[in-house]
């Protein structure tokens, strides 16, 4: 719903698993990060990284960054502060148009790893089987364009040609009857 991609989402969320070592907890912090990042328009890896410092206690990182943070206060009132401030941002970023740009863009990526995966297998047996047809070809390709070759298709050529030229001066086309002549031995296909 917030346009994040799911690897970003599970890399963060993964942060805050390691940090809080509570899944529950992890979950609130990283739809927190997500409130932040589409309220401040940043990256959501910048925003996971506020909330990890509110969740260290940590007010004066807030304020340095323009978040009015009491001094002195506990995560526990930090973190409260956040989700009041950004509470629900994300959904409201959703209803945007570059919100539902973002979805489908998230949406089109994740069509395409999963495509990926289904078609992945066929894909490979097809490139193995183009990969043995252009091995068997390499001979055939040496050889069209080595000097015998192109040789022989020279004189392939003169031969044509005198061919040619010497069925020019004959009569052609004579029935195989005709008057007293018969045709000796066997007549070819």
């Amino acid at each position: 719903m917030s346009g994040f991609d799911d690897e970003r989402l599970s890399a963060t969320f993964s942060k805050f698993v390691l940090k809080t070592k509570d899944v529950s907890r992890a979950l609130r912090d990283n739809a927190l990060a997500a409130n932040i990042a589409r309220s401040r328009n940043i990256e959501l890896e910048a925003a996971a990284q506020l909330v990890m410092k509110a969740e260290l206690g940590q007010s004066g990182a807030l304020r340095r960054v323009g978040i009015d943070a009491a001094k002195n206060a506990s995560s526990a009132q930090l973190l409260a502060m956040l989700n009041q401030k950004f509470a629900g941002s994300a959904a409201a970023y959703a209803n945007t148009a570059a919100g539902a740009q973002d979805r489908f863009r998230v949406a089109l990526e994740n069509f395409q790893e999963v495509l990926g995966q289904e078609a992945l297998p066929t894909i490979a047996k097809y490139l193995n089987k183009a990969a043995d047809w252009l091995n068997q070809m390499k001979p055939l390709v040496r050889n069209f364009y080595s000097q015998n070759y192109i040789n022989g298709l020279a004189q392939g050529d003169v031969a044509y040609q005198n061919a040619a030229a010497y069925a020019k001066d004959r009569r052609q086309g004579r029935a195989l009857r005709c008057g007293n002549w018969r045709p000796r031995g066997r007549l070819l296909p």
